[in-house]
């Protein structure tokens, strides 16, 4: 679970990017950290919000083991957190593009 956030973004990716029909490896833009920097957030600011999520990703850890949480139960979390997680990001990016538009003075698309 400490992994929950890196694993997750490359899943959004791969996705976001097979049905744009774009190749999955090309070097693109569409990271979480991206996402952070175009918030305004810094490099160092976007590495600690990374960090905080796999902190988060440990704590459940522990808790999972602490509680003895089925697998079942963990493989249905993790379904629904990439979910969530997919849902979050596109809602994110959709908000910065056009902002990102109106400050160059272009079209977002």
């Amino acid at each position: 679970w400490i992994l929950i956030v890196p694993v997750s973004d490359i899943i959004y990716v791969t996705i976001t990017r097979l049905l744009k029909k774009r190749s999955p490896l090309a070097a693109r833009r569409d990271h979480i950290h991206h996402l952070y920097m175009a918030y305004g957030f810094s490099p160092r600011q976007a590495l600690l919000l990374s960090s905080l999520l796999a902190l988060f990703g440990a704590l459940m850890a522990i808790t999972f083991t602490r509680y003895q949480w089925s697998d079942n139960l963990l493989f249905w979390l993790f379904i629904a957190w990439i979910f969530i997680y997919g849902a979050g990001l596109a809602f994110a990016w959709l908000r910065v593009k056009p902002a990102k538009a109106k400050r160059s003075g272009t079209s977002a698309f």
